[in-house]
Formats: C-alpha cells, sequence, structure tokens
C-alpha cells in the first residue's frame, strides 16, 4: 500500500490494473454511480519491487515505450515528489503531477508470473497500459579470453602472469563455473603441469557476477631447461572440473625464462692477438641462476705475478641484469722477457654447486720507444755538444747508429773536429751518450744542424724482429764569427736614403770590413744596380767597426728616367771572405706624368699643369722650367720661366696665364718640363703638346630669309679666348615692333657665353598683319678677350618677307528654325581694309526662303580682318524637308579664287497646329465636327485626340474619349454625336485637344463645345409644379 505521503508502506501490494480489449474500446464492467460504464479491471496480484534495474530473460512487452525506465526503489516509493494515492486501482488514481521524473513509464512485475507497463500522461494520469508476453527463455552463452599470450617464468622480465576473463549472457548472478588447465601435449613434449604453475594449480572455480568473472595464473621459476615454450590451454567448464566444456580459451604459451645456472667469461682480445704491456684488457662475466649475484674472480699464469697487473691478482664483482665487465692492466715493466700467458677465471655457486669458466690471453714486451737529447742547441765553434738518448725495451749492449741527416743540415764535414757527422752509441739500461765538437773556421753566417739516432733491425722479446724508430733532436746552431748587417727600410722610393747598419757581436772594435752590392743586385730585367742610380755615385765601399764593433752606409737613390724597380743585397766581407748580406732593398722607381688641363689655352687664359707621381715620398721638392717652345716669355703675363713645387700625396700643380694681344701669331707651342732641385739638376720628364691660341668671335643666323609668324631667327655666336657676356645690337629696316621680343631696351642687349664659348640668340618676326615690304635685320656682337682686348663680329642679314593673306568663314549655329537667323563671321589676315569680297550662298536654299538677303550672292568688305554675312529666314508654311546655307568666298570677283568656304547650316521646317468646331454648342442628339488645319506637316502623319471635358464616354458617339487621325494637305475632321440620353444632367462640355505622338502626346491646340441637356424630365406628378403653363403636359412613363 502507499501512504499518504505517496510511499509503499510494505515491500508487497496488490494492483488493479485496468486492461484494454482487443478491438480497441474498453471492455464494461457495470456502471458507476452516475451511471457510465465501467472498465473491465484485473486483478493483477502481488507486486515485485526491484533495488536495480529491472531486467527478466523470460519476458518482454509488446509495446516499448521510447522515453527511458524508471523502475520502484524497494528503499522507498518512486522518485518523484509526494502525491496522493487513495485505492489500489489505478483507474481510479489521480496524481497531483507526473510521479515519474522526466519519464512516463513504469513497470511492473506480478507474481503471477505477467509483466505489465503503466504509460503516464504529464499530468500523472495513466495514459496506457501494455500487457507484455512471455517468450522462450534464451540459451546461456559462455566465452573466455585470455590477456596475452605469451608469458615468462617468474622473474625480471615481464609478463609473468595470465588473467582469464569470463563472460556470459543469461547466466544467473552467483552461478559457479569450472575451469581446468588441458594441454595438447605431454609435459615432456612442451605442455605446463603442475609445477610450472605459481601455487601448482591446474583447475579451479569462478562464481559470476553480473554475467562476468575472472582468474588470473602465474608461471613458475623452475630453474630448469625444458623447452623454449610451453603450452598452457584453459576450458571452461559447468558442474565441476570435469564437467561439460562451454568454451576454450586461446593458447597460452610460457617461455623458459630460468634455465640451469651457469657462468661464462670472454676478453675483448682476439685469441690470435697478443697484448701489449701498457695496455688494458676488459674481460665479460655473464652468469644465470646463480645463487648470488657476487661472484669472484682470479687471474694466473706462467711469470704472472702482481706486480704485472692492476688491481691485483684476484677480487670480486656483482653482476647487473646477469653481466659485468672487469677491467685489468698490463704493467709495462721494461724488462725483456718472452711471451707470458695470463688466464682470467670465474666462479660462483648454484643449487648445482660451483659454477667456473676461464679463458686465456697471450702478453708480450711493449714496443720499443728511443728519445735523444743534447745538452745545448746553440754552441760556438770550438765547443762541444753532448747528445744523451734514452730507451725502452731495449738490450743491454745494443749498438744504436747515429748521424747528421744531410736534409736538416747546412754544415760539412770540416765543421767538426774529426770530420766526425756519423757515429754509434752503445745502450745499457736503456741509456746512452755521445759528443761531437765544432771546428773553428773563417767567417761563416749561422750553421745548424739536427742529430738523428736508431733506425736499425732489432729482434724482441717473443722472438720477432722489428725496425727500431729514428728520433731527432731540435736544430742546433753553430755561431760563427758573426756579422749582422740590418737596413733601415727595406722599400724606398728615388729620392730616399737608406742607411745599412753593421754590427758583430764578436768581432773587435777597429775590424775593417768591406762591402757592396754591384755583383748581387738587379733590377726586372737582370740589369745590375749601377753608380748612376745614387747621387754618391758609388756601389761599394768599406767600413771600421767603432767601440761598439758597429758602422754603417749610407746612400740616396738618385731619380732617373723611367725604368722597373731593382733590388739592392748588400753583401759584407772580411778580408776579401765573404761574411753576410742584408735583407733585400726593393728600390721602386719613381713615375712621373705630367697633364696640362686643356691642350690649348686662348691668350689670357691660365694653363694648369698636375704632376702625377708614383713611388715619390711625400714633401719631395722639384723644379720646373718653361723653355723650348715657339711660346717666349713675352706671351704670357709672368717673364719667370722657371720655379719649384712640392709633391704632397703623389701629386703637385703649376699653373701660368697666356697674355692677350692683338697679334695675329697663328698658334704658338709651350714646352714645360721637371728636374731634380740637386747639384746635377736631372731633367725628369717634359711636355711638348700645349698651345697658345688667338681669340676669335664669331655670330651666325639659322636663316638668312624668313616669313613673318612662321618661326624664329635663332644667332649662334661661337667664341674662343673671349669674355662673357657679349653686348649686341642690330641694324636693318625692321623694327623692334616687328619681333615678339618686345621687352628688349633699344632692341639690344647681352648674350651669355658658356663653358664652351658659346651662346644663343631668339627674335621672333611676328605676323603684323600689315601689308608691307620686305624688311631686313643684322645683329653685331662685341666684348673683349680673356685678355682684355676689344673683339667683335657681325652676323649676315636676314630678310623678313610678309605673311600671305588668310581667310575663314563660320557660322554662328549649325542650324535654324525656319523664321530664324544666322550670321556668317569672315576672319582675316594680312588684308587691307576696305578689301572686298564677294560671296555666294551655294546650299538648297533659295533667296525666296529669306527676307534679306534676297539674291544668292553679294559682297562683304574686310575691316581690321573681319566682316560678315547675315541670313534672316521666312516661315513659308511649305513642307519642305531640311535645307542648307553653305557660303563661299571669293576674291577679285563672284567668278575670282575662292578662298574660304563656310561649313553647312541646316534651315528646318516650322509646323503649326488649329483645331476650330463647326458649332459652339451642340444640342444633345446633334453632330459637332471639328477641323484640324496644319502647316508643314506631312502627308499621312498620324495625330491623337482627347476630350477632356466633363461629357464622358457614355455621352458621346464614338464611346470613347480619345482616338486617332490622319494629316492629308495639312487637314483632317473628327465628328462626334452627343447622345440624345434622356438623362437631366445639366450643360456638359467637350474639351476637344490635339495631340503629337499618343494620347498622351505634347498637345497642339484645344476646341471646346458645350453640350445642351435636352433631354425630358422624369418623375412622380408630385415632383413637379406648374407654373404659369399653358399647353399641354407629356409624362413620359417612369422607368
Amino acid at each position: 500500500m502507499l501512504n499518504s505521503g505517496g510511499h509503499f508502506t510494505s515491500r508487497r501490494s496488490l494492483l488493479t490494473v485496468f486492461l484494454p480489449t482487443s478491438g480497441g474500446a474498453p471492455m464494461t464492467s457495470g456502471t458507476s454511480s452516475n451511471g457510465i460504464p465501467l472498465p473491465v479491471t484485473r486483478l493483477v496480484g502481488e507486486i515485485k519491487l526491484s533495488s536495480t534495474q529491472y531486467a527478466h530473460p523470460y519476458y518482454a512487452c509488446q509495446a516499448s515505450p521510447a522515453t527511458t525506465t524508471y523502475y520502484i526503489n524497494a528503499a522507498g516509493g518512486l522518485t518523484a515528489g509526494d502525491f496522493i494515492y487513495n485505492t489500489v486501482e489505478l483507474n481510479t488514481k489521480k496524481y497531483t503531477s507526473n510521479p515519474l521524473s522526466g519519464s512516463n513509464v513504469l513497470y511492473l512485475e506480478n507474481y503471477d508470473g505477467k509483466i505489465y507497463a503503466v504509460d503516464f500522461n504529464t499530468n500523472g494520469s495513466i495514459k496506457t497500459v501494455y500487457d507484455c508476453l512471455t517468450v522462450t527463455a534464451p540459451t546461456p552463452t559462455y566465452t573466455i579470453t585470455p590477456n596475452v599470450t605469451l608469458i615468462n617464468e617468474s622473474g625480471t622480465t615481464l609478463p609473468v602472469s595470465v588473467t582469464y576473463t569470463i563472460t556470459t549472457q543469461w547466466v544467473p548472478n552467483g552461478t559457479t563455473l569450472y575451469w581446468s588447465n588441458n594441454p595438447t601435449f605431454p609435459a615432456a613434449s612442451g605442455g605446463t603441469s603442475i609445477n610450472d604453475i605459481l601455487g601448482q594449480v591446474m583447475s579451479g572455480s569462478v562464481t559470476i557476477n553480473n554475467n562476468t568473472a575472472s582468474f588470473t595464473l602465474t608461471a613458475a621459476a623452475d630453474m630448469f631447461s625444458e623447452y623454449a615454450q610451453e603450452q598452457i590451454r584453459i576450458n571452461l567448464r559447468t558442474g565441476s572440473t570435469s564437467g561439460t566444456i562451454v568454451a576454450t580459451a586461446t593458447d597460452v604459451y610460457v617461455n623458459d625464462t630460468s634455465q640451469d645456472p651457469y657462468i661464462t667469461v670472454t676478453s675483448n682480445v682476439a685469441s690470435t692477438v697478443k697484448r701489449i704491456e701498457g695496455e688494458t684488457i676488459v674481460f665479460t662475466i655473464t652468469g644465470s641462476n646463480l645463487n648470488s649475484n657476487t661472484v669472484d674472480w682470479a687471474i694466473s699464469g706462467t711469470g704472472i705475478n702482481a706486480a704485472d697487473v692492476s688491481p691485483g691478482l684476484s677480487g670480486t664483482t656483482t653482476l647487473v641484469n646477469g653481466t659485468k665487465t672487469v677491467s685489468i692492466l698490463v704493467s709495462e715493466d721494461n724488462v725483456i722477457e718472452p711471451v707470458q700467458t695470463l688466464t682470467f677465471s670465474v666462479s660462483g655457486t648454484s643449487w648445482q654447486g660451483t659454477e667456473t669458466a676461464s679463458t686465456n690471453v697471450s702478453i708480450t714486451d711493449a714496443a720499443p720507444t728511443i728519445s735523444i737529447v743534447s745538452n745545448t742547441y746553440n754552441m760556438l765553434e770550438g765547443e762541444t755538444a753532448t747528445f744523451t738518448v734514452s730507451t725502452n725495451n731495449i738490450a743491454n749492449g745494443t749498438v744504436l747508429p747515429w748521424w747528421i741527416p744531410l736534409a736538416v743540415t747546412n754544415t760539412e764535414d770540416h765543421d767538426f773536429v774529426g770530420n766526425d757527422r756519423s757515429g754509434s752509441v752503445t745502450i745499457n739500461n736503456n741509456t746512452g751518450t755521445f759528443s761531437l765538437t765544432a771546428e773553428f773556421n773563417g767567417i761563416e753566417s749561422t750553421e745548424w744542424f739536427t742529430m738523428a739516432v736508431g733506425g736499425t733491425n732489432y729482434t724482441r722479446g717473443d722472438g720477432t724482429t722489428h725496425t727500431l724508430p729514428t728520433a731527432y733532436t731540435s736544430q742546433i746552431n753553430i755561431l760563427d764569427s758573426v756579422v749582422n748587417v740590418v737596413p733601415d727600410k727595406t722599400t724606398m722610393n728615388e729620392g730616399d736614403t737608406v742607411t745599412w747598419t753593421i754590427s758583430s757581436p764578436t768581432l773587435p772594435p777597429g775590424t775593417v770590413l768591406t762591402w757592396d752590392f754591384s755583383n748581387n743586385s738587379y733590377n726586372a730585367n737582370n740589369n745590375t744596380v749601377s753608380q748612376h742610380d745614387f747621387i754618391e755615385n758609388i756601389t761599394n765601399g768599406s767600413v771600421t767597426l767603432d767601440a761598439n764593433s758597429q758602422a754603417t752606409v749610407s746612400l740616396t737613390a738618385r731619380y732617373n728616367a723611367d725604368e722597373s724597380s731593382e733590388v739592392i743585397l748588400f753583401n759584407v766581407y772580411r778580408s776579401g771572405v765573404y761574411a753576410v748580406t742584408s735583407v733585400p732593398v726593393t728600390l721602386r722607381n719613381s713615375y712621373f706624368t705630367i697633364t696640362p688641363s686643356s691642350i690649348f689655352v686662348y691668350e689670357g687664359e691660365t694653363i694648369t699643369y698636375t704632376i702625377t707621381t708614383t713611388n715619390v715620398t711625400s714633401g719631395s721638392q722639384f723644379a720646373w722650367f718653361r723653355t723650348g717652345g715657339t711660346a717666349t716669355d713675352a706671351d704670357f703675363t709672368s717673364a719667370t720661366n722657371t720655379g719649384t713645387f712640392t709633391i704632397i700625396n703623389g701629386s703637385a700643380t703649376v699653373s701660368f696665364t697666356a697674355k692677350g694681344d692683338s697679334v695675329s701669331d697663328n698658334d704658338e707651342t709651350i714646352t714645360f718640363g721637371i728636374r731634380t732641385i740637386s747639384t746635377d739638376n736631372t731633367s725628369i720628364k717634359t711636355h711638348t703638346t700645349v698651345k697658345i691660341k688667338d681669340p676669335y668671335l664669331t655670330i651666325s643666323p639659322s636663316t638668312t630669309s624668313i616669313q613673318e609668324g612662321t618661326g624664329a631667327i635663332t644667332y649662334t655666336v661661337s667664341s674662343g679666348g673671349v669674355s662673357s657676356p657679349l653686348t649686341w645690337t642690330r641694324t636693318g629696316t625692321a623694327s623692334q615692333l616687328d619681333f615678339s621680343e618686345t621687352g628688349i631696351s633699344g632692341f639690344g642687349g647681352t648674350i651669355t657665353l658658356d663653358s664652351n664659348g658659346t651662346g644663343t640668340l631668339v627674335l621672333t618676326p611676328i605676323d603684323e598683319d600689315v601689308i608691307e615690304g620686305n624688311e631686313t635685320i643684322t645683329v653685331s656682337v662685341s666684348g673683349t678677350t680673356l685678355g682684355d682686348i676689344p673683339i667683335s663680329a657681325s652676323a649676315s642679314a636676314v630678310t623678313i618677307t610678309n605673311a600671305p593673306s588668310t581667310y575663314s568663314v563660320s557660322p554662328s549655329t549649325t542650324s535654324i528654325n525656319e523664321g530664324g537667323s544666322v550670321t556668317f563671321n569672315i576672319t582675316t589676315s594680312d588684308v587691307a581694309n576696305g578689301t572686298v569680297l564677294y560671296w555666294e550662298n551655294i546650299g538648297t536654299t533659295v533667296p525666296a526662303d529669306f527676307s534679306s538677303p534676297t539674291t544668292d550672292t553679294g559682297t562683304v568688305t574686310i575691316n581690321n580682318s573681319a566682316g560678315s554675312v547675315t541670313f534672316n529666314s521666312t516661315i513659308d508654311g511649305v513642307t519642305e524637308g531640311t535645307q542648307t546655307i553653305i557660303l563661299k568666298l571669293r576674291t577679285g570677283s563672284q567668278s575670282g579664287t575662292v578662298v574660304a568656304t563656310s561649313s553647312s547650316v541646316s534651315v528646318l521646317d516650322v509646323a503649326t497646329y488649329n483645331v476650330s468646331a463647326d458649332s459652339a454648342s451642340v444640342n444633345e442628339g446633334s453632330t459637332v465636327t471639328f477641323t484640324i488645319t496644319t502647316s508643314a506637316v506631312p502627308n499621312g502623319t498620324v495625330m491623337y485626340w482627347t476630350n477632356n471635358g466633363t461629357s464622358g464616354s457614355s455621352d458621346i458617339y464614338p464611346a470613347a474619349s480619345s482616338g486617332s487621325f490622319t494629316i492629308n494637305n495639312n487637314t483632317a475632321t473628327v465628328s462626334l454625336l452627343a447622345y440624345n440620353d434622356t438623362s437631366t444632367e445639366g450643360p456638359e462640355t467637350i474639351v476637344f485637344k490635339i495631340r503629337t505622338g499618343s494620347i498622351t502626346g505634347s498637345v497642339k491646340d484645344t476646341a471646346t463645345v458645350t453640350i445642351n441637356d435636352t433631354s425630358l424630365i422624369t418623375g412622380t406628378p408630385s415632383s413637379f409644379a406648374l407654373l404659369n403653363f399653358e399647353g399641354p403636359i407629356f409624362l413620359p412613363a417612369t422607368r
């Protein structure tokens, strides 16, 4: 039952459910108290409550509502809010709201074995009760699946376990199922046995809950070497471990990862290779299934003791992941001995006992080594050098050769006492010594050598023969009676001074040395440096060492003609014996270039010579001279013909000015040269191509004849050695008014010359529109030369001719209507006032078309270059189409030369329109005729009429308010009949409008006609009052 709060009061209750009939209409079971038939009810029985979502394997509903299902909760009622439930008869139940949260369906299972689904309306009332059918009970299904198909025997390599998951359908919760391991192979042939599974299990059971269960098997580490893989096959059974097989899992295999115990050792040395003393041997230990990862190692062998190996003859180490390396350093004992065998042994315990292994490595002596050092590396003649040879692994008493290799020395046999440059040394306890003494000789440059030792065959302790290495010393210098010579510069220019400093750390003061370079110096052409290359004119000499055992030699290079650079090798001798040569000094030849600012100058101009040098020291001073040309000192503003200049950063300039005179000298040449400022005054370079020219001035016109208004006269001025600007003047019959350049005061002015001595003057003759004869103009220019001497020139005369007469005629418009006017404007140039021109109308118009002029020909007089003729057209009312006026001008007479023809002017017809009625008013029943009269309207033209009066289409015939008519011979008529409509309307009007184009086109004229209402009045006798009426009264029948 449900209490007043809407909750069940017990876990069981009765429920009466209304069931629909199969025919769709509810079955009835009596009537209610108000007479309404009651539906058939069925006592369902007790309600089974469920605390979980309902699912039954044997029942299914006929209809499945498409909403989420909510089920009764055994803990107490529905999940909705409180509601009222007074009886267990669902037909009388009324909820205050839907009792289901978000859904309208409630499923009920009864203990009578039936299921019903109750569908609620939103307001809580029952909507539908579905009867559920009983269906065939389904067959349970079973599957069993392993999570892996390959595992390892228990250890560090995963996985070592397999989990089987059992999945069922239609199997009740709490059902017990059984499993068993049944390999297809016997244990001896690859199947698992009881010892292969941890816990020694081969079968078991599981309990099904919510159609699933699982169990796990773990492989045992059996420490036996077996098949590489062993099979697990699990069968799922019902009833017992030997019951019916309902499912078989996929086979799972166990890797044999826990095998028999073992230990091994290997080295990084091949069995055919000998390890050399001083090298490291790496031993790799591998073990499996030992009782402990800690293993022991030991070294043994013939002649092997603790001093031969490091870290010792024995030890322990711990395997990591079954392996470990041990490094053994074989000590180098520097003892010659035969090949030794080193044995490396390892051991560890297992369940079987002690596991052991060993490996051998051959050991031989290290390769011999040799080194050599000297007790000095700079020795003087007469001194002794002692050499110490050190070896390793070379037997006592071994004799090694030593020698001075020829490739690493500049010595000779006589440079050593006893001419010794080779020998031998005996080795004892890996060492030996020998000595070498330098011999006294004459003055020489420093000598040097390198000592070598070894390089012979040698037998090692293992009986093999090898070539000993060769050892070398560093370079050893033999210091002679030294003379040094050093220049203060290694590159010099002509004009520079070079100083060589000679010194000796061994020669005493007062020693006389000689020098030269004549036989050892050369230039690019292998020519020796000679005395002319130096101001001192010497190429050899002698010096005496001062108190500091030093002396100097200084020479100054002379400027010479262009030649290649030369190299000076300064040699020093003692008593005629060559001692030393200095580093080379390059004597760079100096180059001079003379470049004039121009290859000619005019009198009064300045010429500048630029001297450009190469390999000339900045600050060097030179002299210039100006002699030898045809120009004399009198041709220059300064009579001084020589001077000096200084080279700064490779260049210098010299300038002088040519004097102006009025004498025509023709071209004169200038010779300019440069030389040294020294006692020998050596000439270096000259330049002879510059000339002095006389000044000149010319002016020429661009033409000798020009017509007024056709262009300009350009005067071109050419000059040389003339100052700018020039003054120009003109002579001739042309005046300033004949030119457009009106701003020139006094019709003269100046002309500016450009840098090339040229200038221009432009004069433009204008068309004055005056009849006059030819005129002339002559332009002259004058100025001074750069030398301040007057100079002038005149152009040839230019003739200016009159411009030809010109005529044009143009109409004031391109078209006029009949009755309009057009003026033809005549414009001339170079035509005298009062000139009579003759005109003729050659268009399609005739004199009758104009009110004036009344002829096709006439005259016009030109004044101030203009005249005009005006045509005034008349409206003739004749349809003619478009006509033209074209005016042709002639000179002399009507048959004279045609000088101009106008463009065509169109004369357009003017159309007129008029409409009139034959009567100003008509009575109903009468006809009115409208007559249309036009002018200049072509035959066949269609026009339109409209009635815009108060009468309508029902008042006239034809019954329309518009129409059309055709013009022929400029006339047409339209007749309209006024209906006698017997209606009293009062006067009405016809406003007759004629139009062009359409019934909405432009209105051309209007005529108005009144329609008198003559229809009789109708009505009843009481409607009338007869006043002063005599005679019969007619009363028409009432409509």
